[in-house]
């Protein structure tokens, strides 16, 4: 079977690859010159160098995520630190400070005072059950509020990095997702891992390099206009002409 997939984002990568994997001949198409949508890398003409476009933090537990490394042989391109500490500092107070979280699960670093979120106490951390109970349109400030030390300095952090979305807009059920694979199963799961050199070179280019290997059709700047009805699967219209950069400039 023929699979159509449309957008050459990450989500888009991950499912041509998967697909391919299980014999499918895949079609990739994607509107932009390019690949990657929110997760990669560009020059950037105004600072003068090449960036990667947006926050995007990976912990060691997103095992969906070092799966699909592992698959376009991009593993080695993480690097990262052998323990989970996370050091911060205010870009507004200029305070500093480092969480440091103990390898095993059950979090008794949220007992110790030099190890937890300064200016927060032990009956602080009970407010993250909340998440448990997460509705679909729950923010994370919605549910959680947005004063005190553990919203400031954790929470808030956590959303723009691991969601790339400010908190006030933040899915609760998406960084309930990230906490419950990531700081409730422990250190060994919260190491943070990033790109050796950038988003595309670890998780962009190896994708597009190995779908092609393996006999997928990648297209750029071919937009997709038009689904036959009850076929998702099958691509009826095609807009070949080129994409305007444009429009599909970084955030």
């Amino acid at each position: 079977m023929c699979v159509h997939v449309i957008g050459a984002g990450l989500a888009g990568l991950a499912a041509a690859c998967q697909l391919t994997e299980l014999g499918h001949d895949v079609v990739v198409f994607e509107a932009a010159p390019h690949a990657g949508g929110r997760a990669r890398s560009y020059f950037d003409k105004h600072l003068g160098c090449r960036i990667d476009n947006g926050n995007h933090l990976l912990m060691s537990g997103n095992i969906s995520a070092l799966s699909y490394l592992h698959r376009v042989g991009a593993r080695r391109s993480l690097i990262g630190p052998a323990e989970p500490i996370f050091p911060f500092r205010s870009i507004k107070t200029g305070e500093a400070w480092t969480l440091r979280i103990n390898q095993g699960a059950f979090p008794w670093w949220v007992f110790s005072k030099a190890r937890r979120v300064p200016g927060t106490q032990l009956h602080h951390y009970r407010s993250l059950l909340k998440f448990k109970r997460a509705r679909p349109d729950d923010t994370v400030t919605g549910l959680i509020g947005s004063s005190g030390a553990l919203y400031h300095k954790l929470l808030q952090p956590i959303a723009i990095s691991a969601l790339n979305t400010m908190p006030e807009e933040a899915s609760a059920v998406a960084l309930q997702s990230v906490i419950s694979e990531t700081m409730e199963r422990g250190g060994y799961a919260t190491l943070p891992r990033w790109a050796r050199i950038g988003l595309s070179e670890a998780f962009i280019d190896p994708a597009i390099d190995w779908l092609r290997a393996h006999g997928a059709d990648v297209r750029f700047g071919e937009r997709v206009t038009q689904l036959q009805p009850g076929q998702a699967t099958v691509v009826a219209a095609v807009d070949r002409r080129r994409a305007d950069p444009r429009a599909h400039r970084a955030d």
